[in-house]
């Protein structure tokens, strides 16, 4: 039988391997708006739908970007500049 101490153990370190961390994600979320002011315009002009496209941008970057938190980010760095 397989322990499940070694499971989990091993499964919390694949886990922490694909988190990303919080200054590559507001790195790339920097890069996107930078890359991408027509749609950083729509989500100043209130169609929080856009911020979607950039969201699907990060994954391609990174595949392992949380997408809650990028959305987080995004917006908080639109709504400061």
């Amino acid at each position: 039988a397989i322990s499940t101490r070694w499971y989990s153990s091993a499964a919390s370190d694949v886990y922490k391997r694909q988190q990303v961390d919080d200054a590559e994600i507001v790195q790339l979320c920097q890069q996107l708006i930078d890359e991408n002011q027509n749609v950083v315009s729509q989500i100043r002009e209130g169609n929080m739908k856009a911020v979607g496209a950039l969201i699907g941008k990060a994954r391609k970057i990174n595949a392992n970007a949380n997408p809650g938190v990028v959305r987080e980010r995004l917006l908080a760095i639109i709504e400061q500049g």
